[in-house]
């Protein structure tokens, strides 16, 4: 049992591992070496060329001259020291690809909502309380992870992320999770591990698309009915719940073809 839990463990941060590159590195694949930089200096030589900023120097501030990169297209500043991003960012409107990891964020600036191109946001290991509502905002986000922050809720308004197919709030304090969640309809990937989950809302069975649920490491002791309507359901992670034999039982009649991690 526990070498099976250890093959498990691994397999999931792995598959996390894969999530955290993926899209960053889909998006700048075609980037031409020439169009990607590492510190300022250079890149302000030809603000117009830059299309790939990734900070070598560790950062206490992203520097006002971010602005003047109009076709910048994936901004990388992971492990810094940054506690806040600047309004400046407002201003790239090309912008596909933010990722923040590992900072001490606790907000977004309001300006970020002008990135209407934005479609990865990775802004784990922060410290963000709540939901950034700017997020909602971000119409052609497709994956965002706030993982390893101290989201205690997810509020209505994450019902305008129709675009969504990842998502990614492990390790947070969520406690509930909004019945507006059922209307992420493009929703495939939803890792809501080590969290304070009691329950799911019944709407969770409207994600017609999703193929991975991952729930492991809260506090559930049933599941939705409506569970079995999640027609494309792949995986679904359940261990370390109270979950009961005869809880378990029920849930594996209601989704007979899926791999349940237990």
């Amino acid at each position: 049992m526990l070498h099976h839990f250890s093959l498990l463990f691994t397999r999931k941060l792995l598959i996390l591992a894969v999530f955290n590159c993926l899209s960053i590195s889909v998006a700048y694949s075609q980037i031409a070496p020439e169009n990607s930089f590492t510190n300022l200096k250079d890149a302000l030589q030809n603000p117009q060329v830059v299309q790939k900023l990734d900070f070598f120097m560790v950062l206490t501030e992203v520097p006002d001259e971010i602005s003047q990169f109009p076709n910048l297209k994936v901004l990388l500043i992971d492990r810094h020291k940054l506690s806040k991003l600047p309004k400046g960012l407002g201003t790239l409107k090309y912008l596909e690809v933010l990722s923040a990891e590992s900072n001490q964020l606790s907000a977004l600036p309001r300006e970020i909502t002008e990135c209407k191109m934005l479609s990865s946001i990775n802004l784990k290991n922060n410290l963000f309380k709540e939901w950034p509502v700017e997020l909602d905002f971000l119409k052609d986000a497709v994956e965002i992870n706030l993982s390893e922050n101290q989201i205690t809720a997810l509020h209505d308004d994450i019902q305008s992320l129709k675009k969504i197919e990842t998502l990614v709030l492990s390790q947070n304090k969520i406690e509930t999770l909004s019945s507006k969640i059922g209307e992420l309809g493009n929703l495939e990937k939803l890792y809501l591990d080590k969290n304070s989950l009691t329950n799911l809302p019944e709407a969770i069975g409207d994600l017609k698309k999703l193929r991975i649920l991952d729930i492991s490491e809260n506090k559930i002791t049933r599941l939705p009915y409506t569970i079995s309507n999640l027609k494309k359901l792949q995986t679904i992670r359940i261990y370390n719940n109270p979950i009961s034999e005869k809880e378990l039982k029920r849930i594996k009649t209601l989704l007979p073809q899926v791999d349940l991690q237990y």
